[in-house]
């Protein structure tokens, strides 16, 4: 399962537009929820570095392939002098290549290199690319999944700004109304000032709420934008979505899956891998290295003499064996040893983690989703709530009071069904991301 998920990473590398292009895209228009997510994985710069480093490790792997391969090198010397000398190449050059020089003259020389054995030195070297290449890998998705939840959550945090500002407006509306009315009728003396007063301390405080909501507002869209990538400019309405169905397996089933699809223990998987394959490389230092070599070279001592190239050829092999090193071998296998059980054991708890994470995001799901449905209830209790004061007032069996108390409760009412909403597009967000979706 974790193979095709990376494997639906490398289709997404191949269909996602190019990155660095001097502006951000500015998106206008409806936009849904699927849309900013998709919006986000195409245009956030972390998913493009993410990228790049999924690049280097690739290259990386391609660079430890290539060590497999035979080496050529090309010596030319150049020098004067009044004695013969030993003299290197230059240092970086592979393969190497020492040769004795005469006091002056010029010397070209090719130098061939093949490993034959290296007691699996360089397969071990190969097995750490490719770990590090899937983990580069698991981490874009990584990466691409804590976007995805970002976006998510500011998604559901404007719509809970949009929200707040509607509710605002329409109780300042009501309390202007309310207002309205209760001026008429203190000035037929129908209504006690103090009345009035306690009415327009409600509207100030009404007003209050709109410019907050607004404020509010606005930062919520600037950090939709920022987590989606896309231009500050940017002007989109976003279309609501409908309550997820989120799978209600067993927590078992729910735990598995998560194990198995999360690139975070994905990372620590390939992290794990690569120690044991260097736990392999530092025992490869105790077996014997052997490489086929080949080299030829062309003399000529005196540049401006008559004396003709001077040179030769020869191919052999060559084995090398570390017999003693003082301890040096034996604390880097005790350091790889260590360090191979350490991942192993971050890699125990962070599926000890993972499995708490899923059952507590699962049981804040259900609860924010049961809270949802309540506040709808209190919603249509408190509108009902308000018709009836509204019609004992207006029949003179009901106080002014009763109809602000009412309003106040609707407010509230329908300012914890706004919180009720977000909360529970939050724990959406965040138990995807427990069970390793999207």
């Amino acid at each position: 399962m974790l193979q095709r998920a990376l494997l639906g990473v490398l289709g997404l590398l191949l269909v996602l537009p190019a990155f660095g292009q001097p502006e951000r895209p500015k998106l206008e228009g409806e936009l849904t929820l699927e849309q900013a997510v998709q919006y986000s994985l195409a245009h956030h710069l972390a998913v493009a570095v993410s990228q790049a480093e999924a690049r280097a490790a690739k290259a990386r792997t391609s660079e430890a392939e290539a060590a497999f391969r035979p080496k050529l090198s090309l010596g030319v010397y150049l020098n004067a002098g009044d004695t013969d000398m030993i003299v290197s190449g230059v240092s970086g050059v592979e393969p190497g290549f020492w040769t004795n020089l005469p006091g002056g003259g010029l010397s070209t020389n090719l130098s061939l290199m093949l490993p034959l054995y290296t007691g699996g030195r360089l397969q071990a070297r190969l097995a750490q690319a490719e770990a590090g290449e899937r983990t580069a890998l698991a981490r874009l998705a990584l990466t691409m999944r804590q976007k995805a939840r970002d976006v998510r959550k500011a998604f559901f945090e404007l719509l809970q700004a949009r929200s707040g500002l509607d509710a605002a407006a329409w109780d300042l509306a009501q309390q202007e109304e309310v207002l309205r009315v209760s001026r008429e009728r203190q000035a037929v003396g129908r209504v006690a000032p103090y009345v009035v007063l306690r009415v327009e301390a409600e509207v100030a405080s009404a007003r209050q709420k709109v410019n907050e909501s607004g404020a509010e507002l606005e930062m919520a869209t600037v950090t939709l934008k920022n987590a989606m990538g896309v231009a500050p400019k940017s002007d989109f309405t976003l279309t609501a979505p409908a309550p997820e169905t989120l799978p209600e397996g067993e927590l078992e089933e729910l735990v598995s899956t998560a194990v198995a699809e999360r690139p975070d223990l994905a990372v620590a998987r390939y992290a794990l891998e690569a120690a044991d394959e260097r736990v392999a490389e530092v025992l490869s230092e105790y077996s014997p290295q052997l490489a086929l070599y080949a080299m030829a070279e062309a003399k000529q001592p005196e540049l401006a003499g008559p004396a003709p190239f001077d040179g030769g050829y020869q191919v052999g092999l060559v084995l090398s064996w570390p017999l003693y090193d003082g301890g040096e071998r034996g604390a880097r296998r005790e350091e790889a040893e260590a360090m191979r059980d350490a991942r192993q054991l971050e890699l125990r708890q962070m599926e000890y983690d993972v499995a708490a994470e899923v059952e507590r995001e699962r049981a804040r799901w259900k609860a924010a989703r049961a809270n949802e449905e309540l506040a709808g209830a209190e919603v249509v209790a408190a509108e009902e709530e308000l018709r009836i004061a509204r019609m004992r007032f207006d029949l003179g069996r009901g106080l002014h009071l009763e109809v602000l108390d009412a309003l106040a409760t609707l407010r509230r009412a329908r300012n914890n069904q706004i919180q009720a909403a977000y909360r529970r597009g939050l724990a959406e967000s965040d138990f995807l991301y427990a069970t390793g979706r999207y």
